[in-house]
């Protein structure tokens, strides 16, 4: 089996999820939305000779989960 190699993270607010994942983890963002038709950052964990995946932090689809629910989105690339 391949390794995982990206990650997304469904998101309501994409200026305040960058702010947080950025501030917690140090991550910076790429723009990727003209790409994607919509809004959606490329996630830069780290360098790349550091072991580590990259993601992305796109737009949430649907509604939002209730307090309580199970997550309504996930993705995960395999390579």
């Amino acid at each position: 089996m391949g390794r995982l190699i990206h990650f997304e993270i469904h998101v309501n607010d994409m200026e305040r999820a960058k702010n947080f994942y950025g501030e917690v983890f140090g991550w910076k963002f790429e723009d990727w939305s003209d790409y994607a038709g919509m809004p959606y950052f490329g996630a830069v964990t780290g360098e790349d000779n550091e072991i580590g995946i990259n993601g992305a932090l796109m737009k949430r689809q649907g509604p939002t989960p209730e307090q309580g629910q199970a997550l309504n989105g996930f993705a995960c690339t395999m390579g």
